[in-house]
């Protein structure tokens, strides 16, 4: 879907994603089993390369495929103890 949505932008355009990340808390992958066990919308979680991969061939902008938190943060935003577990990122057509 993102290949296609992305192929669809002209180039020098610009696509922003944002996923939820299997890898940056354990305890989101027992919720979306639960999720997916009873809810008719079913939620995939990826990992960073599984992301990174959703965007192979487009030019990542910096700071490129981070989790959201970390991606431009102004001065003032709040820090958290743990990561929210979602990756951002912002990619240029070519």
């Amino acid at each position: 879907m993102v290949s296609t949505l992305a192929a669809a932008v002209p180039s020098d355009g610009y696509v922003a994603v944002w996923h939820l990340a299997s890898d940056l808390d354990q305890m989101l992958d027992g919720a979306i089993r639960r999720w997916n066990a009873t809810a008719a919308q079913r939620i995939t979680l990826r990992s960073r390369s599984e992301v990174a991969d959703l965007v192979a061939g487009l030019e990542l902008v910096s700071p490129g495929l981070v989790p959201v938190m970390d991606w431009r943060p102004a001065p003032d935003d709040p820090r958290f103890d743990s990561a929210i577990p979602v990756y951002g990122l912002v990619a240029r057509r070519l």
